[in-house]
């Protein structure tokens, strides 16, 4: 149910978006900007991911006859919640700055200060992220380890 109600509100998200590009005189302004981008990732990608993990989590038990946790499963929603938001909400403001979909050169002057607290968060963002690659990695390892000695 956690899901559906993520689903939900992804969606609502980028349909209010979807709004705002209808108006013309709006969509021409943030034509090829981030907002776009995270208009598409919202309705499209999150919906469609969202969906199918929703589907996968509540046939599960259909398929294998097992049961699973509630606990872990609270933990993924809140994990992928927040996570994705802190990908993609920024890049709302970010479009709404005229920070272009596509940048040839990133360096050029008067560029840094443009989403530089934007920035700074999708960094931690990244940085949380890799350290949960490596604790589900050394988790990994060391219950193969455990295997191998029983």
């Amino acid at each position: 149910m956690l899901f559906v109600i993520k689903f939900l509100v992804m969606f609502v998200i980028g349909g209010i978006t979807g709004l705002i590009l209808a108006n013309i005189g709006i969509d021409v302004l943030l034509h090829d900007t981030y907002f776009v981008v995270a208009h598409f990732h919202y309705v499209l990608s999150l919906g469609a991911v969202v969906g199918v993990t929703a589907g996968i989590i509540h046939f599960m038990t259909r398929w294998t006859f097992l049961e699973y946790s509630y606990f872990y499963t609270y933990i993924i929603f809140s994990v992928f919640l927040i996570g994705s938001n802190l990908v993609f909400l920024p890049l709302h403001s970010l479009g709404l700055l005229s920070f272009p979909r596509r940048v040839s050169n990133r360096d050029k002057p008067g560029r840094d200060d443009l989403g530089g607290k934007w920035k700074q968060l999708g960094e931690e963002k990244d940085q949380l992220s890799e350290g949960e690659v490596r604790q589900k990695e050394r988790t990994e390892s060391r219950r193969r380890i455990w295997e191998g000695m029983s």
